[in-house]
């Protein structure tokens, strides 16, 4: 997971980008040419690797994907080489160093990056918008519609992203907690997700033709979900809910910087 979509400063390694993506093309290949020793239906067996595929929340065609040279993604490598005991030595000799290092230093060194980016919701890794697996932002690629036209079954849970709640009751906070999460967000975007959101007990959000009452503690999960993981399901599903809050998140990438 760490080595999959690991940060690679820009100096001719940038093959090394989105090595996690590579290798899941990597095994759907080898699945591809063993598909009989598999027992699998070859009937269902076509030249290309997908004929339908089940696209999740959080996906590389979420909004949680930033270029390459990303300050977050900058900040995160170099925190986890360090901790790792791999800093101040050259660029070309990191990847090496890393392979020396005993597993569970490079654990800690993960779970060390984790720590200091889960109270602002800000995952850690992720892929980056190079080469012609992710040639540019998810936004752009799904409102230009040249993607394959294949069976797609995609969706997302009405909790989606509950688990991620913070304890956040004053506008001030809230805006505040996007301000980080969100950089290139100007102010006045930041006002329409504090209106999308108002603050107080009992507000509520209307998803899926289901009114739910929740307190800002909770509802502080919704937008990061709905920019991130839900917008563009609902986009590819042509649903109905919540119109005014899609039309916002749909429009925004906002976390590239």
């Amino acid at each position: 997971m760490i080595c999959g979509a690991i940060y690679r400063r820009l100096f001719n390694y940038r093959r090394s980008l989105n090595l996690g993506l590579h290798d899941q093309i990597l095994q759907l290949n080898w699945v591809h040419y063993n598909i009989e020793d598999l027992r699998a239906n070859v009937s269902q067996l076509e030249d290309k690797l997908f004929h339908r595929t089940i696209i999740e929340p959080g996906a590389a065609t979420s909004r949680a994907v930033h270029p390459p040279n990303a300050s977050l993604h900058k900040d995160q490598f170099c925190r986890f080489v360090h901790v790792s005991g791999s800093g101040n030595i050259p660029d070309q000799e990191i990847f090496s160093c890393l392979r020396q290092r005993p597993l569970d230093e490079i654990i800690n060194a993960f779970l060390a990056v984790i720590d200091r980016y889960n109270p602002s919701l800000r995952r850690e890794f992720q892929s980056a918008i190079y080469g012609d697996l992710i040639a540019q932002r998810p936004d752009d690629v799904w409102n230009s519609c040249q993607w394959n036209k294949i069976p797609i079954l995609t969706g997302f849970n009405i909790n989606e992203g509950t688990t991620m709640c913070l304890n956040i009751s004053k506008s001030e906070e809230f805006t505040a907690f996007f301000r980080t999460l969100l950089p290139a967000f100007w102010d006045e975007n930041l006002k329409t997700i504090d209106s999308l959101y108002p603050p107080g007990t009992g507000s509520v959000f209307l998803c899926l033709e289901t009114t739910i009452p929740l307190v800002r503690s909770i509802s502080v999960s919704r937008p990061r979900t709905g920019g991130m993981h839900i917008c563009a399901p609902v986009q590819l599903a042509k649903d109905e809910w919540s119109r005014r809050e899609y039309g916002f998140w749909w429009t925004k990438t906002g976390l590239s910087d």
